[in-house]
């Protein structure tokens, strides 16, 4: 006989108080019966004693690594043994056959004698526990039933009212059904519309994008003469005097500045790049140039690096400002 055989016994001749007392301490311990668990919250009701007194009640586990259901009770039969301090006392065999590996010869011969007794002798305790546990059954199941009952009768009227609300809703998305309807088919004939001067004003799309472009090639070309005008005729703040030293006559400078009229040149002629962005316009992609200058000042580090790939192939005489410059053509001295 194992242990969940001896709690088996055990549960067959307890009286009616002690399955209460014993169910009570392990009720809330994660004791559990499969199929009457959502009764856990009714601190009244506990399951009779045939629920639980078999080999798949006994020997399950709540989760996984914890306790079966056998050693939850042995556990509390071994504390209530403990408080009577009786051995007399029927759990007290428990208590016995825990400590005392040699008792349960005697222990199994014990509960073979009670279950050889005359059943007229004296009532059979787990009848009485029957009994009892039958009786509480009962009162719990018509409170529940009770309850169930008043559930069922506020649920029926909710669903009433929820269905008054959908009959309205239901209109009312009806009128906006339609609604949309009449919107959608004036959206069409709106479209349809669109679509006819559309094609109307297409047809002369091409002929204006064209007359746009040539324009702008026209303000573009005039607006580079004006630049070329405007620098011829700009008079120095500062009397610094550069003087060719290269053997070609005029020569031709790209000349990248912030500041293109703060000096005045001689013996080159000098096209000034002030603004980047304009660097890719005709005037300063076919025009050679026989050299290139380049005023740091007032421009980034960025800048140098578009000058630089635009030029590859060219040699970029750098200076700091006009006076850095005058220096580096004419060798340090000033003409």
């Amino acid at each position: 006989m194992n242990e969940c055989e001896l709690v088996k016994k055990i549960l067959n001749h307890m009286n009616a108080e002690d399955y209460k007392i014993l169910i009570n301490k392990v009720w809330f311990r994660g004791f559990w019966v499969p199929g009457i668990a959502n009764q856990r919250s009714d601190k009244k009701w506990r399951p009779k004693v045939e629920f639980i007194n078999n080999d798949v009640v006994l020997n399950r586990k709540i989760r996984k690594g914890g306790k079966h259901n056998y050693e939850l009770l042995i556990e509390a039969m071994i504390k209530m043994a403990e408080d009577r301090n009786d051995e007399t006392y029927l759990l007290y065999n428990v208590v016995r056959w825990i400590t005392d590996p040699d008792s349960h010869e005697e222990i199994e011969e014990y509960f073979n004698q009670l279950e050889n007794k005359p059943k007229d002798d004296t009532k059979n305790d787990s009848e009485e526990i029957k009994d009892t546990s039958e009786k509480d059954d009962v009162n719990v199941q018509d409170n529940l039933l009770k309850k169930e009952n008043e559930k069922l009768k506020a649920e029926i009227d909710n669903w009433k009212n929820r269905g008054k609300k959908y009959k309205e809703n239901i209109q009312n998305l009806k009128i906006k059904c339609s609604n949309l309807e009449q919107e959608n088919n004036r959206v069409k004939k709106e479209n349809g519309r669109l679509i006819r001067e559309n094609e109307k004003t297409k047809q002369g799309k091409d002929t204006a994008v064209k007359e746009y472009n040539d324009r702008i090639i026209a303000l573009s070309v005039e607006n580079s003469k004006l630049k070329e005008k405007i620098r011829g005729k700009y008079k120095p703040k500062k009397n610094i005097v550069l003087s060719k030293t290269s053997g070609v006559s005029n020569p031709k400078v790209l000349c990248v500045t912030k500041n293109p009229a703060d000096v005045l040149i001689k013996g080159y002629n000098i096209y000034f790049l002030t603004d980047l962005e304009e660097l890719n316009k005709k005037i300063y992609t076919e025009t050679v140039f026989d050299q290139i200058w380049y005023i740091r000042s007032g421009l980034t580090h960025a800048d140098l690096i578009k000058v630089a790939e635009k030029y590859a192939n060219q040699k970029i005489l750098q200076a700091r400002d006009w006076k850095a410059l005058q220096k580096k053509l004419q060798g340090g001295d000033r003409l």
